[in-house]
This record gives structure tokens, C-alpha cells and sequence, in this order.
């Protein structure tokens, strides 16, 4: 049966319940100190995703403290074009005013969650990943504005 997963920062796992809870579910740590862990962490969640699981990635890896995108990290993107799944933006409206940044408990507001159209990863290479990457965050950023 095909499952939602998710990466997440290392760090965050050694949170005592939030950590147990994730890997319990299947949610995939990346150490981004370390390399080799990183790339056998994508390496795992392409195989999920090529056996049916979707994946949420934040590609700019934390929240950003303004309005403005970070830089995007390539792990999520990787993991789209090995598995050739396409690529699906999610923006979030609204939680920086629910959550903002530094912040651990969420104030009462209003969040919008839209759906952009899929980016296709069919026959792609990893030569491609850039490529991915400023497609998704093209279509995130004309997301965001309306």
C-alpha cells in the first residue's frame, strides 16, 4: 500500500518522541554533514518512491526567515529523477504568520495549501537535476506571488 514518507534533517531525530515517531513511519534521516550517509538516504528514498510511496521534501532544507526562497537543496530532486516520478510543488501560504521562523507552537491563523501541476522527470538524467531544481522553484515562486 502506497504510504506518504518524508526527509527530514538528522538532527531533528534526536528529538525523543518527534525522532521515534518519524522513523516509525518511515521517514528518511539526512545527515547533511556527512556525505556518503546523505547520498545512501536519498539512495533509499528513490527506491520507496519507485515502489509507490510519494515523498514530502522542504527542498530549502529549513524555513526561510522572510518572504524570499532559500537556495534549494538537490537531495529531493535526485531522489524524483532516479525514481523518473514527477516532481509535484506544494506551496504553503500563510505560515509564517502561523509558525514563523525560531518559533515552536503555532498561533491561530489561516494556512493554503496549493497544488501546482507536475513537473515530469520521465527520461531525465542526474545531469538534469539543476535543471529540475529552477523548474520547481520557477513555478513555486509564480505560486507564492498570486
Amino acid at each position: 500500500m502506497p504510504r506518504l514518507r518524508g526527509l527530514y534533517k538528522a538532527e531533528i531525530g534526536r528529538i525523543p518522541v518527534l525522532g521515534t515517531a518519524m522513523r516509525l513511519v518511515g521517514f528518511v534521516p539526512v545527515d547533511r554533514a556527512n556525505r556518503s550517509s546523505a547520498i545512501a538516504s536519498v539512495d533509499a528514498a528513490a527506491a520507496r518512491l519507485m515502489a509507490g510511496d510519494s515523498f514530502v521534501i522542504a527542498p530549502e532544507g529549513t524555513r526561510a526567515p522572510g518572504d524570499d526562497m532559500l537556495p534549494f537543496k538537490k537531495g529531493g530532486f535526485v531522489m524524483a529523477i532516479k525514481a523518473q516520478v514527477p516532481a509535484v510543488p506544494v506551496a504553503l501560504h500563510g505560515t509564517a504568520e502561523a509558525m514563523p521562523r525560531g518559533r515552536f507552537w503555532v498561533k491561530p491563523g489561516v494556512v493554503r495549501v496549493e497544488v501546482g501541476a507536475p513537473i515530469l522527470t520521465t527520461g531525465l538524467t542526474l545531469d538534469d537535476r539543476d535543471r529540475l531544481m529552477e523548474a520547481v522553484r520557477a513555478r513555486l515562486t509564480e505560486m507564492l506571488r498570486r
